[in-house]
Parts: C-alpha cells; structure tokens; sequence
C-alpha cells in the first residue's frame, strides 16, 4: 500500500502478491547468556544485514550462512549465532551451542511473493483479482504455518538438552539503546539514491505499533 515501496516492485517489473518474514532472532551460544553484560567479548554469526544488531554492544559480528554456524561453533570460530528456531533446528546448532537466550530481537521481511508484472496486466481482470486476493491470504497463512513450526523447533531442543532462558526486558532495553542509529544510516544512505527511506521506515514503525508491537526504540526518530 506504500506508495514508495509498490514504486519499486513495479519498476522491477514485478506485482508483490504477498510478504515474507522471518520470525524474531535470539542468540545460541556454547555458554550462558543471562544479560546484556555476557555479550561482551562473544564472536556471533549472522548474516550480513543481522550484525548491525551486535554493534556497539561488547560482542564481535561475523558473517555467515546458517550451513557455517554449527562448524564454526564446534572448531572456535564463534561462540554462537543470532538467528531463528526454525531456521537453527534443520542444521541442529543447539547441539554444539546449547544455550539459548531468547532476546526477541524482532522479526525480520524477507521479500515477498511475485509475478511478472508484464504478464499479471495481460491476465483477464478476474483473474487479477483472484491472484491478489491469493496473495494476501499467503501472508496470514505463513505466519501460522510458521508459528507452529517455532513451537515444534523449541520443544524438539529441549528435548535435546537445550537450555533457553528469557532476556528480561531491562537488558532487551539496553540492547536496543547500545546500538548506533542504524535505521538513520540506512535512510540516509537510501535517499541519497533517490529512495524515498524516511516515510517507508516512519510508516513502517507506525504499522509495528497498530498491530500491538511494542517496539523498545522507535527508530523513526
């Protein structure tokens, strides 16, 4: 519905039918993590856009794919990864970083589900109508197909012998507060190329907290 975002599907040559997201990150590591503090000193994979989320807090970011985690934790490399139950279960890192701190880091969009935009305007206008009305029922179905696979994940580590412990919401708070202003990099950066970044990010906060989010920083402002 954003002006500035359908602007860029489109100049793709694309029609977004549906969003895809990733349910929020925590952290996996070979040794607890109870608060804020223990992050200090810590190496953390994650994938590039995700170590913004490790800066300025103690720990060091380092790049990597979900098929590096568990050989990096195993030979030293890190000492665990940020990422998502579903996404750790199928390459099994709670074995080898058994220790889940669940930070509720936030979800992450993908992208999204699309057609070629060239072939979506010479369809029938029902059919049109009969494709969108497709790809809005695949979001509400994703996130329910997704949350019950985070439950089945979750229980199938425990079940493994991981321990998960909550960050209280006064580290999560001192978390969100120890990074640099991330969001105004990326908006600054965005403009400069013509994107229209501050009114995307400000609607896109809005649209967090109509739907009940309680964001610990409003990165808008």
């Amino acid at each position: 519905t954003h002006p500035g975002l359908k602007k860029e599907w489109e100049s793709n040559n694309l029609q977004f039918l549906g969003g895809v997201g990733i349910e929020t990150y925590h952290v996996w590591s070979r040794s607890p993590l109870a608060k804020f503090e223990d992050l200090k000193g810590k190496r953390f994979n994650a994938p590039g856009a995700a170590l913004q989320w490790v800066r300025n807090t103690g720990a060091v970011g380092v790049d990597g794919g979900l098929p590096t985690y568990y050989t990096n934790v195993q030979t030293g490399v890190t000492d665990g990864a940020l990422s998502f139950y579903t996404g750790i279960i199928g390459f099994r890192l709670h074995e080898v970083a058994p220790h889940v701190a669940e930070v509720d880091i936030g979800a992450m969009f993908g992208g999204g589900v699309a057609m070629t935009l060239d072939k979506f305007r010479k369809l029938p206008k029902e059919v049109q109508d009969a494709i969108v009305q497709a790809g809005k029922g695949y979001m509400p179905a994703l996130v329910k197909e997704t949350n019950a696979r985070i439950e089945s994940s979750k229980k199938a580590m425990i079940d493994a012998g991981a321990k998960i412990v909550k960050f209280s919401d006064a580290d999560r708070l001192r978390w969100a507060q120890s990074l640099p202003d991330i969001a105004g990099e990326w908006v600054k950066a965005s403009e400069a190329r013509g994107f229209p970044a501050r009114a995307v990010l400000k609607a896109y906060m809005d649209e967090i907290r109509a739907g009940g989010g309680k964001p610990a920083r409003d990165w808008a402002q």
